[in-house]
């Protein structure tokens, strides 16, 4: 029941919080989709609908090689560079807590009361959460 205006706009809106979640300072740009930092752009959304089914594309740069994300053209209009989480907080951040954050704020933007997180690729580390509500990653 979104119109894909208003599903940008949440998709625009989770990403920032999943920043502010992260204690990582962003820039605005108004009238651009996708999260910019003081060293570049760090997230990057599209979509495509056919048929009333949207299908989206999300990249969050975590903590890539910097020579990797170097060579990467993000911004042709603006001309930045690429950044990542990890740069741009200075500090180390975890792909299990990026995730979780991901999920929930998605699931809140979109209205899902339920949701459930995959972690049985073995690419991806399994995320626990202690009785003390500590994740560790296993």
């Amino acid at each position: 029941g979104l119109s894909v205006g208003s599903y940008l706009d949440r998709l625009q809106t989770m990403l920032a919080g999943v920043f502010d979640d992260l204690h990582v300072p962003r820039v605005e740009r108004p009238g651009r989709r996708g999260i910019w930092c003081r060293g570049g752009q760090a997230a990057f959304f599209g979509v495509s609908v056919k048929h009333g089914v949207a299908y989206r594309g999300l990249f969050l740069n975590v903590d890539p090689e910097r020579r990797l994300v170097r060579t990467a053209v993000v911004d042709p209009q603006g001309r930045s560079e690429a950044t990542s989480l990890s740069a741009e907080s200075r500090r180390p951040i975890r792909m299990p807590a990026v995730r979780q954050r991901v999920v929930e704020r998605l699931s809140t933007a979109l209205g899902c009361a339920r949701y459930h997180v995959v972690t049985g690729h073995p690419q991806l580390a399994r995320t626990y959460v202690s009785p003390e509500g500590i994740p560790r990653v296993g």
